[in-house]
């Protein structure tokens, strides 16, 4: 406190003199303090939400992922897809890329491929917008949870094709598998058309996806259906010890794409393109 003058009363700090003043005016005084809370959980609210946000970030570094990859849709546009996987890394025509069957002559399909270092996504586009899409996993990161007609069929890469079907109450309508000295593949194809709300579903082990577990000593029979007709029997031991590795749907409505997507061989075709640089 500083020195009293002479003659007079000592001066008062200004802090002090401030106190002094708001217990004369309680008006004065409420107001302050409601401020100074909101400022004080202004700030520590501000605090909290960044520390929680960089606590998730590394607590479940691929949420973003998860977000974007839940957000596919059939119809959508490529603007749509652009504005949550990004610019599209390659982009086709697809006939000019594959021979297309005489059912697409005509047709304007084009296939985009959207990658991160966790996943790729190929996505048809035709007349209705998205047509067809598989996202395929490229590392172990990710394993975004497999839905469709708003049944969880498990997460990717975490179940066997049995296993997701059983989940979804349904047997494959086409299969077929490739085995080759350099790449393999197979794709399993639920064509259910109205029954199905014209949301075709499409299970594969993917050329260039992330290696779960395949059971190579049964995939020569299940090669064997290639030209016979699907028989759940000789595909089974196959089915229940192998993981999808890429999770798909397309437009079953009976259009251009449900033809061709219903073809188990054409989807497999599909998971080559922009597999070569």
């Amino acid at each position: 406190m500083p020195e009293p003058e002479p003659d007079g009363p000592a001066r008062q700090h200004p802090v002090a003199r401030a106190i002094d003043r708001a217990k004369r005016h309680p008006v004065v005084l409420i107001a302050s303090t409601v401020v100074a809370v909101l400022v004080f959980f202004g700030t520590v609210g501000d605090v909290f939400g960044r520390i929680s946000g960089a606590v998730t970030g590394v607590v479940n570094p691929h949420r973003q992922d998860y977000e974007h990859l839940a957000q596919i849709e059939l119809g959508v546009t490529p603007q749509y897809l652009e504005q949550r996987l990004g610019t599209a890394r390659r982009s086709v025509d697809l006939c000019t890329e594959i021979p297309c069957p005489p059912e697409g002559a005509g047709e304007k399909l084009t296939m985009n491929l959207y990658q991160s270092e966790s996943v790729a996504v190929r996505a048809l586009f035709g007349d209705s917008g998205l047509e067809w899409f598989a996202i395929t996993l490229l590392s172990g990161d990710v394993n975004p949870p497999m839905k469709w007609l708003d049944r969880d069929l498990g997460a990717l890469g975490e179940v066997t094709f049995t296993e997701a079907l059983e989940a979804a109450k349904v047997e494959p309508t086409d299969a077929d598998m490739f085995l080759g000295p350099q790449s393999t593949a197979y794709v399993e194809v639920v064509a259910a058309g109205a029954a199905g709300d014209h949301r075709g579903l499409i299970l594969a082990f993917a050329p260039d996806g992330w290696s779960g577990e395949f059971e190579r000593d049964a995939a020569d029979a299940v090669e064997q259906l290639n030209d016979a007709t699907y028989d759940p029997g000789v595909a089974a031991p196959f089915r229940s010890a192998s993981q999808p590795d890429t999770y798909g749907e397309f437009l079953d409505d009976g259009g251009v794409v449900s033809v061709l997507a219903g073809d188990a061989e054409f989807d497999r075709g599909l998971l080559y393109v922009f597999t070569s640089p």
